[in-house]
């Protein structure tokens, strides 16, 4: 069950999902200004290793310019020709650039959660920025059900959380952040890769 000590760490977590899920979106500078402005300090409650690495993410960030991130962010992530760092779930599950079988899996733990895809949702529901914003759903529901004292519902949501990690993106993360490590031409996509499989194994210490 949570504490108020372990709550602070959950929150910290949340931020994380929420920040990095908006990093692997086509860059935009002031979105990602306003995402990464203080992140050092908001994960600080994660340890310092993790604050670091958000710090070092920040500081890359203000050093690169928009252009760079455009370009390597479409070598990386898009394409047109090859794909260095395929940002879907089913590249590294199924062996298919996209909507191979884990991504009807993806779906039952959408559905598990509560959540149905939305007809305006223009991104595939295994792209790594929708499932960085289903942990940080999952963690929000959490936390509200932790300050409202709701013990079954807390229960619920991490067993859902840890299972999600442990058997879906835990599956393919570690391959991913190299590929983008491996791949990158810009400190930014490096660093993002170090500091997403940092937070990815962050749950561990949320285990209290």
């Amino acid at each position: 069950m949570l504490s108020e000590q372990s709550l602070a760490v959950d929150e910290a977590l949340q931020d994380a999902y929420k920040t990095l899920a908006a990093c692997y979106l086509k860059p935009s500078m002031q979105t990602l200004a306003e995402a990464l402005q203080d992140f050092e300090k908001r994960l600080l409650p994660l340890g310092p290793e993790v604050a670091s690495q958000a710090g070092a993410l920040a500081q890359t960030f203000s050093q690169s310019g928009h252009q760079e991130l455009l370009v390597d962010f479409a070598r990386l992530f898009v394409g047109p020709f090859e794909v260095l760092a395929p940002p879907f779930g089913s590249y590294y599950i199924d062996k298919q650039l996209m909507m191979g079988d884990s991504t009807i899996a993806l779906r039952d733990f959408y559905e598990q959660a509560g959540l149905e895809i939305s007809p305006e949702f223009n991104n595939l529901p295994d792209h790594v920025s929708a499932v960085l914003e289903f942990l940080y759903f999952l963690m929000f529901n959490e936390i509200v059900a932790f300050k409202e004292q709701k013990e079954k519902s807390v229960s619920t949501f991490r067993d859902l959380r840890t299972d999600f990690l442990n058997n879906y993106i835990g599956i393919w993360a570690d391959a991913f952040t190299k590929n983008i490590e491996d791949n990158a031409q810009s400190s930014f996509y490096s660093q993002l890769a170090k500091i997403t499989k940092l937070v990815l194994n962050s749950h561990n210490i949320t285990k209290q």
